[in-house]
Protein backbone atom coordinates (compact mmCIF):
# COMPACT_ATOMS: atom_id res chain seq x y z
CA UNK A 1 0.00 0.00 0.00
CA UNK A 2 2.86 2.38 0.82
CA UNK A 3 4.38 1.72 -2.59
CA UNK A 4 1.09 2.54 -4.33
CA UNK A 5 0.64 5.77 -2.36
CA UNK A 6 4.17 6.95 -3.13
CA UNK A 7 3.67 6.05 -6.78
CA UNK A 8 0.41 8.04 -6.84
CA UNK A 9 2.21 11.10 -5.45
CA UNK A 10 4.92 10.84 -8.09
CA UNK A 11 2.37 10.46 -10.90
CA UNK A 12 -0.32 12.95 -9.89
CA UNK A 13 1.99 15.97 -9.68
CA UNK A 14 2.87 16.30 -13.39
CA UNK A 15 -0.66 15.34 -14.45
CA UNK A 16 -2.34 17.91 -12.23
CA UNK A 17 0.16 20.70 -12.94
CA UNK A 18 -0.23 20.24 -16.71
CA UNK A 19 -4.02 20.03 -16.37
CA UNK A 20 -4.03 23.30 -14.41
CA UNK A 21 -2.16 24.87 -17.30
CA UNK A 22 -4.73 23.53 -19.75
CA UNK A 23 -7.48 24.88 -17.49
CA UNK A 24 -6.19 28.45 -17.84
CA UNK A 25 -6.28 28.26 -21.63
CA UNK A 26 -9.63 26.45 -21.72
CA UNK A 27 -11.37 28.97 -19.47
CA UNK A 28 -10.10 31.70 -21.78
CA UNK A 29 -11.98 30.11 -24.66
CA UNK A 30 -9.35 28.15 -26.61
CA UNK A 31 -7.83 24.96 -25.21
CA UNK A 32 -4.09 24.68 -25.74
CA UNK A 33 -3.45 21.12 -26.93
CA UNK A 34 0.34 21.59 -26.85
CA UNK A 35 0.58 20.43 -23.22
CA UNK A 36 2.70 17.42 -24.16
CA UNK A 37 5.22 19.49 -26.11
CA UNK A 38 5.44 22.12 -23.37
CA UNK A 39 6.00 19.37 -20.82
CA UNK A 40 8.81 17.94 -22.95
CA UNK A 41 10.43 21.36 -23.12
CA UNK A 42 9.99 21.83 -19.37
CA UNK A 43 11.46 18.40 -18.68
CA UNK A 44 14.64 19.21 -20.62
CA UNK A 45 15.05 22.84 -19.57
CA UNK A 46 14.29 21.96 -15.95
CA UNK A 47 17.23 19.57 -16.01
CA UNK A 48 19.37 21.98 -18.03
CA UNK A 49 18.94 25.01 -15.78
CA UNK A 50 19.22 22.99 -12.56
CA UNK A 51 22.50 21.52 -13.85
CA UNK A 52 23.75 24.93 -15.04
CA UNK A 53 22.79 26.99 -11.97
CA UNK A 54 23.26 24.28 -9.36
CA UNK A 55 19.98 25.37 -7.77
CA UNK A 56 16.63 23.63 -7.89
CA UNK A 57 14.73 26.89 -7.34
CA UNK A 58 16.58 28.82 -10.06
CA UNK A 59 16.31 25.87 -12.41
CA UNK A 60 12.54 25.67 -12.04
CA UNK A 61 12.21 29.45 -12.32
CA UNK A 62 14.26 29.69 -15.53
CA UNK A 63 12.53 26.67 -17.04
CA UNK A 64 9.10 28.14 -16.27
CA UNK A 65 10.05 31.49 -17.80
CA UNK A 66 11.40 29.93 -21.01
CA UNK A 67 8.46 27.58 -21.45
CA UNK A 68 6.01 30.41 -20.73
CA UNK A 69 7.72 32.42 -23.50
CA UNK A 70 7.36 29.46 -25.90
CA UNK A 71 3.65 29.17 -25.05
CA UNK A 72 3.20 32.93 -25.52
CA UNK A 73 4.84 32.68 -28.96
CA UNK A 74 2.46 29.87 -29.87
CA UNK A 75 -0.45 32.02 -28.66
CA UNK A 76 0.72 34.92 -30.84
CA UNK A 77 0.78 32.60 -33.85
CA UNK A 78 -2.74 31.38 -33.05
CA UNK A 79 -4.45 34.63 -32.03
CA UNK A 80 -2.56 37.25 -34.01
CA UNK A 81 -1.62 35.32 -37.15
CA UNK A 82 -4.87 33.29 -37.01
CA UNK A 83 -3.27 29.86 -37.23
CA UNK A 84 -5.54 26.89 -36.57
CA UNK A 85 -5.08 26.11 -32.83
CA UNK A 86 -5.12 22.32 -33.19
CA UNK A 87 -2.58 22.23 -36.02
CA UNK A 88 -0.31 24.79 -34.34
CA UNK A 89 -0.42 22.90 -31.04
CA UNK A 90 0.26 19.57 -32.73
CA UNK A 91 3.21 21.13 -34.56
CA UNK A 92 4.68 22.33 -31.26
CA UNK A 93 4.27 18.86 -29.75
CA UNK A 94 6.20 17.35 -32.64
CA UNK A 95 8.79 20.15 -32.61
CA UNK A 96 9.86 19.76 -28.98
CA UNK A 97 9.61 15.98 -29.18
CA UNK A 98 12.48 16.07 -31.68
CA UNK A 99 14.27 19.30 -30.71
CA UNK A 100 15.01 18.47 -27.06
CA UNK A 101 17.06 15.32 -27.80
CA UNK A 102 18.95 17.23 -30.50
CA UNK A 103 19.81 20.02 -28.06
CA UNK A 104 20.83 17.40 -25.51
CA UNK A 105 23.22 15.89 -28.04
CA UNK A 106 24.74 19.26 -28.87
CA UNK A 107 25.10 20.44 -25.27
CA UNK A 108 25.96 17.19 -23.47
CA UNK A 109 27.22 14.92 -26.23
CA UNK A 110 24.41 12.39 -25.90
CA UNK A 111 20.74 12.13 -26.81
CA UNK A 112 20.19 9.54 -24.10
CA UNK A 113 19.77 9.67 -20.33
CA UNK A 114 21.46 12.52 -18.43
CA UNK A 115 22.11 12.23 -14.70
CA UNK A 116 21.59 15.22 -12.45
CA UNK A 117 25.03 15.17 -10.84
CA UNK A 118 25.66 17.43 -7.85
CA UNK A 119 21.99 18.12 -7.06
CA UNK A 120 19.96 15.62 -5.03
CA UNK A 121 16.72 14.54 -6.67
CA UNK A 122 13.80 16.40 -5.03
CA UNK A 123 11.42 14.19 -3.11
CA UNK A 124 7.86 13.42 -4.16
CA UNK A 125 6.71 15.30 -1.05
CA UNK A 126 8.32 18.52 -2.31
CA UNK A 127 6.54 18.40 -5.64
CA UNK A 128 3.32 17.36 -3.87
CA UNK A 129 3.48 20.53 -1.78
CA UNK A 130 4.28 22.58 -4.90
CA UNK A 131 1.33 21.04 -6.73
CA UNK A 132 -1.02 21.74 -3.83
CA UNK A 133 0.15 25.36 -3.70
CA UNK A 134 -0.31 25.78 -7.47
CA UNK A 135 -3.79 24.26 -7.25
CA UNK A 136 -4.77 26.70 -4.50
CA UNK A 137 -3.28 29.63 -6.45
CA UNK A 138 -5.18 28.58 -9.57
CA UNK A 139 -8.41 28.54 -7.59
CA UNK A 140 -7.72 31.99 -6.17
CA UNK A 141 -6.57 33.54 -9.48
CA UNK A 142 -9.43 32.22 -11.59
CA UNK A 143 -12.28 32.89 -9.17
CA UNK A 144 -11.12 35.67 -6.85
CA UNK A 145 -9.10 38.13 -8.96
CA UNK A 146 -9.95 40.64 -11.72
CA UNK A 147 -7.75 38.71 -14.18
CA UNK A 148 -9.67 35.51 -13.52
CA UNK A 149 -13.02 37.28 -13.89
CA UNK A 150 -11.94 38.82 -17.20
CA UNK A 151 -10.52 35.54 -18.46
CA UNK A 152 -13.74 33.66 -17.67
CA UNK A 153 -15.74 36.43 -19.34
CA UNK A 154 -13.51 36.06 -22.40
CA UNK A 155 -14.36 32.37 -22.61
CA UNK A 156 -18.09 33.01 -22.20
CA UNK A 157 -18.59 36.11 -24.35
CA UNK A 158 -15.73 37.78 -26.22
CA UNK A 159 -17.99 40.61 -27.38
CA UNK A 160 -18.73 41.57 -23.80
CA UNK A 161 -15.00 41.77 -23.11
CA UNK A 162 -14.55 44.01 -26.16
CA UNK A 163 -17.39 46.25 -25.02
CA UNK A 164 -15.64 46.62 -21.66
CA UNK A 165 -12.60 48.04 -23.48
CA UNK A 166 -10.43 44.92 -22.95
CA UNK A 167 -8.51 42.84 -25.47
CA UNK A 168 -9.54 39.16 -25.58
CA UNK A 169 -6.33 38.35 -27.45
CA UNK A 170 -4.15 39.75 -24.67
CA UNK A 171 -6.09 37.82 -22.05
CA UNK A 172 -5.72 34.57 -23.98
CA UNK A 173 -2.02 35.14 -24.65
CA UNK A 174 -1.46 35.69 -20.93
CA UNK A 175 -3.46 32.58 -20.07
CA UNK A 176 -1.35 30.51 -22.49
CA UNK A 177 1.81 31.93 -20.89
CA UNK A 178 0.58 30.73 -17.49
CA UNK A 179 -0.20 27.40 -19.13
CA UNK A 180 3.39 27.16 -20.35
CA UNK A 181 4.83 27.93 -16.91
CA UNK A 182 2.69 25.23 -15.25
CA UNK A 183 3.59 22.71 -17.96
CA UNK A 184 7.27 23.49 -17.31
CA UNK A 185 6.79 22.58 -13.66
CA UNK A 186 4.96 19.43 -14.76
CA UNK A 187 7.78 18.38 -17.09
CA UNK A 188 10.40 19.21 -14.46
CA UNK A 189 8.50 17.09 -11.94
CA UNK A 190 8.87 14.13 -14.30
CA UNK A 191 12.61 14.50 -14.90
CA UNK A 192 13.82 15.84 -11.56
CA UNK A 193 11.99 13.23 -9.46
CA UNK A 194 13.90 10.65 -11.50
CA UNK A 195 17.15 12.48 -10.76
CA UNK A 196 17.89 12.52 -14.49
CA UNK A 197 16.62 13.69 -17.86
CA UNK A 198 15.14 10.92 -20.00
CA UNK A 199 14.05 11.82 -23.57
CA UNK A 200 10.31 11.35 -23.94
CA UNK A 201 9.90 10.75 -20.21
CA UNK A 202 6.49 12.45 -20.20
CA UNK A 203 5.15 9.42 -22.13
CA UNK A 204 1.88 11.00 -23.18
CA UNK A 205 1.05 12.59 -19.83
CA UNK A 206 0.26 15.86 -21.61
CA UNK A 207 -2.48 14.13 -23.57
CA UNK A 208 -3.90 12.58 -20.40
CA UNK A 209 -3.86 16.07 -18.85
CA UNK A 210 -6.11 17.25 -21.69
CA UNK A 211 -8.64 14.59 -20.75
CA UNK A 212 -8.42 15.66 -17.11
CA UNK A 213 -9.28 19.24 -18.17
CA UNK A 214 -12.52 17.99 -19.74
CA UNK A 215 -13.41 15.73 -16.82
CA UNK A 216 -12.66 18.37 -14.19
CA UNK A 217 -15.47 20.63 -15.33
CA UNK A 218 -13.26 23.74 -15.37
CA UNK A 219 -12.82 23.51 -11.59
CA UNK A 220 -9.39 23.06 -9.95
CA UNK A 221 -10.77 20.62 -7.38
CA UNK A 222 -12.53 18.70 -10.13
CA UNK A 223 -9.23 18.43 -11.97
CA UNK A 224 -7.58 17.15 -8.79
CA UNK A 225 -10.17 14.38 -8.49
CA UNK A 226 -9.80 13.36 -12.14
CA UNK A 227 -5.99 13.41 -11.87
CA UNK A 228 -6.21 11.14 -8.82
CA UNK A 229 -8.13 8.55 -10.84
CA UNK A 230 -5.50 8.42 -13.57
CA UNK A 231 -2.64 8.44 -11.05
CA UNK A 232 -4.20 5.48 -9.25
CA UNK A 233 -4.59 3.62 -12.55
CA UNK A 234 -0.92 4.11 -13.39
CA UNK A 235 0.22 3.21 -9.88
CA UNK A 236 -1.85 0.01 -9.93
CA UNK A 237 -0.47 -0.81 -13.37
CA UNK A 238 3.08 -0.49 -12.09
CA UNK A 239 2.27 -2.53 -8.98
CA UNK A 240 0.61 -5.36 -10.91
CA UNK A 241 3.64 -5.98 -13.09
CA UNK A 242 5.00 -9.40 -12.28
CA UNK A 243 2.01 -10.40 -10.16
CA UNK A 244 -0.01 -11.78 -13.05
CA UNK A 245 1.03 -13.72 -16.12
CA UNK A 246 0.09 -10.79 -18.35
CA UNK A 247 2.64 -9.07 -20.59
CA UNK A 248 3.96 -5.90 -18.94
CA UNK A 249 3.08 -3.85 -22.02
CA UNK A 250 -0.64 -4.54 -21.48
CA UNK A 251 -0.48 -3.52 -17.83
CA UNK A 252 1.47 -0.34 -18.61
CA UNK A 253 -1.19 0.52 -21.19
CA UNK A 254 -3.83 0.65 -18.44
CA UNK A 255 -3.79 4.48 -17.99
CA UNK A 256 -4.14 5.02 -21.73
CA UNK A 257 -6.94 2.46 -22.03
CA UNK A 258 -8.67 4.30 -19.20
CA UNK A 259 -8.14 7.59 -21.04
CA UNK A 260 -9.72 6.22 -24.22
CA UNK A 261 -12.62 4.70 -22.28
CA UNK A 262 -13.32 7.94 -20.46
CA UNK A 263 -13.25 9.91 -23.72
CA UNK A 264 -15.76 7.53 -25.33
CA UNK A 265 -18.08 7.68 -22.31
CA UNK A 266 -17.74 11.46 -22.04
CA UNK A 267 -18.56 11.87 -25.74
CA UNK A 268 -21.54 9.50 -25.55
CA UNK A 269 -22.99 11.27 -22.50
CA UNK A 270 -22.53 14.65 -24.18
CA UNK A 271 -24.39 13.52 -27.28
CA UNK A 272 -27.27 12.10 -25.25
CA UNK A 273 -27.62 15.38 -23.36
CA UNK A 274 -27.71 17.33 -26.60
CA UNK A 275 -30.31 15.03 -28.14
CA UNK A 276 -32.40 15.21 -24.96
CA UNK A 277 -32.30 19.03 -24.99
CA UNK A 278 -33.19 19.22 -28.69
CA UNK A 279 -36.12 16.87 -28.11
Amino acid sequence: MTYILSSVLVTICPLLLAAMGGLFSNIGGTLNIALEGLMLLGSFTGYLFCWYTGSLFLGLLCSSALTAAAAALLALIVFRLKAQPFIAGLALNLLFGGLCPILSGRLFGTEGVLSLNGIPAPSAALFSVLTAVMTALTLVILFMTPFGLRLRACGMNRDAVLCAGLSPERLEIRSWSVCGALCALAGSAVSLQLGSYVPGATSGKGWIALVIVFLGGNRPLGLAGAAMVFALAEALGNHLQGLWSIPAEYILALPYILTLTVLVIFSAVGRRRKSFKSA
